[in-house]
């Protein structure tokens, strides 16, 4: 009878550590989910906070506050819209391609990051590739919509397939050319070329698409890429476009 109790004794004394672990797991997990949906909340106020600020329509036509902008961030040099998506956000750029993963444009800690440039790009009118870089939130915010360039009711809507890119005031608008998902690489965010390396550059990109788009495509063409991970994180989202003249 006593070995009985002793070894149901020993039985509960094994089932606490693993008792532990469980709640410690149960904790952590509703901490991580907490902390998730503070930040998409936070981030949802930022932006729209910023839209306000820096946003303008006359006449139908949209204006970016350059002054007001650098106001909220030295960081920030300019402001992307994607029709019917959640794309409507300023551009940052930092002197790496870390930082804006895990900070906002306030330069606040978040998971959630920024929409931010290559840091190897000039942004002076000289780039050939300019590159924007934006995770893929499961709420939609940052880069988290792009995926819907891939559905055919989005790209057979040909306003959608211009996007609308302001460095400072000026805006500049690019048509997409290529969609398509890949291996993580450099290949498609180089931003220098010699010779004759930018027409195989483009050639290559264009020929990746997984779906076909009209496109004017020269040795001369200003191209801008945006970047994003896929929702299994072990691949990339690419979206080129070209500067329509």
């Amino acid at each position: 009878m006593k070995r009985k109790k002793k070894v149901v004794r020993l039985k509960k004394q094994a089932a606490i550590p693993l008792l532990i672990i469980c709640i410690s797991l149960f904790i952590y997990s509703s901490f991580k989910i907490v902390r998730w949906h503070i930040e998409n909340k936070n981030n949802s106020t930022i932006t729209e906070k910023i839209k306000d600020e820096v946003i303008k329509i006359e006449k139908d036509e949209i204006i970016v506050d350059e002054e007001k902008l650098k106001t909220i961030s030295e960081n920030a040099f300019g402001y992307i819209i994607i029709n019917n998506t959640n794309i409507d956000y300023p551009v940052v750029q930092y002197d790496d391609n870390d930082y804006y993963l895990t900070h906002n444009i306030y330069d606040e800690y978040s998971k959630a990051g920024w929409v931010f440039a290559d840091y190897r790009n000039k942004l002076d009118g000289t780039d050939k590739n300019i590159i924007l870089y934006a995770h893929n939130r499961l709420n939609g915010s940052m880069f988290g919509t792009l995926k819907k360039v891939k559905e055919k009711n989005w790209y057979k809507n040909k306003d959608n397939l211009i996007i609308k890119f302001f460095i400072g005031s000026q805006e500049y608008n690019y048509q997409i050319f290529s969609i398509y998902e890949t291996e993580p690489e450099g290949f498609y965010i180089n931003t220098e070329f010699q010779n004759n390396d930018y027409n195989e550059f483009l050639k290559t990109i264009k020929e990746r698409s997984i779906i076909e788009l009209p496109s004017r495509l020269n040795e001369n063409s200003k191209i801008l890429t945006l970047s994003t991970c896929t929702s299994g994180d072990d691949k990339r989202l690419v979206v080129h476009t070209y500067l329509k003249n």
